[in-house]
């Protein structure tokens, strides 16, 4: 999210920043009058500027698209935790939510977490008790 936050900003900026560049040199010129010869090194520039805008935005998109695809992978594996807990009987009865978390890049581990209230017995054939 910070990653995102701060490619977004760095679109802004630069996208602020290359408003008054046209207007640092002086273009007004007379009908038919040749042009300096640094115009061209210029247009090159706005050329690679533009350019690069586009490959940020580019590894943009594809940040987002996987961020997305992170998500949905994140939305199968709570489901399939949430219905083995459901499957079970002893734990059908107990208020368990499990969250899952699927970090951006490929080969990291799932985080999972478990909320809820757990079941302690206090003998081997007593009754379960519940604790917060």
């Amino acid at each position: 999210m910070k990653l995102l936050r701060a490619v977004r900003v760095l679109l802004i900026t630069t996208g602020l920043l290359l408003v008054p560049w046209p207007a640092r040199r002086g273009w007004a010129q007379l009908v038919g009058a040749p042009a300096p010869s640094g115009t061209q090194s210029g247009g090159a520039m706005v050329v690679i500027l533009v350019i690069a805008m586009l490959l940020i935005l580019a590894a943009l998109v594809k940040i987002l698209d996987l961020k997305r695809k992170r998500e949905g992978e994140a939305v199968v594996v709570q489901a399939q935790i949430s219905d083995a807990v459901l499957r079970d009987p002893n734990l059908f009865s107990l208020p368990i939510t499990p969250t899952a978390h699927v970090p951006l890049w490929k080969g990291s581990p799932v985080t999972v977490e478990v909320a809820g209230q757990a079941v302690r017995r206090s003998s081997p054939g007593g009754a379960p008790r519940r604790r917060a």
